[in-house]
């Protein structure tokens, strides 16, 4: 749905022949109930509402019925990468995996850095700067 032009007189209500038109839309809300916004256009002309719900309502509108359609995906594809992660599809993570502390993380990033012609080669004076702020980071965050 790119295309903002809506049916003729999708979402438009005018309860009086010569009186104003309305917006009127009817959703569901969080939990389930329906619910209906109305609010005057201030206008009783019909191309010029139009005009109105097209330019200002119609993309809010079908943003808000685009994050519902992937909400409604999310919700339905939760249990099944639920289900991947208990399994350990993707990494082995199950509950016996080994325990990653930051103090392995930080000697992992420290031989990288300081090892030549890898990715983060760099000087060693530098190497040793970072490592010194890595140590404060890891004893102050708790290892």
């Amino acid at each position: 749905m790119d295309n903002l032009t809506m049916e003729s007189d999708k979402w438009l209500w005018q309860p009086k022949e010569t009186g104003p038109i309305f917006l009127r839309l009817s959703y569901r809300d969080a939990k389930g109930r329906k619910k209906q916004f109305v609010c005057s256009l201030n206008t009783n002309h019909l191309p010029t509402a139009r005009k109105i719900r097209d330019s200002e309502f119609a993309p809010i509108i079908h943003s808000m019925d685009k994050a519902k359609a992937q909400m409604d995906l999310a919700a339905k594809l939760y249990p099944q990468l639920e289900e991947q992660l208990k399994k350990g599809m993707h990494g082995a993570f199950d509950e016996k995996a080994k325990l990653v502390t930051l103090d392995t993380v930080i000697k992992a990033w420290k031989e990288a850095l300081s090892s030549k012609g890898g990715n983060y080669e760099t000087a060693r004076r530098t190497a040793s700067r970072y490592s010194a702020i890595a140590d404060r980071f890891a004893a102050r965050a708790g290892g």
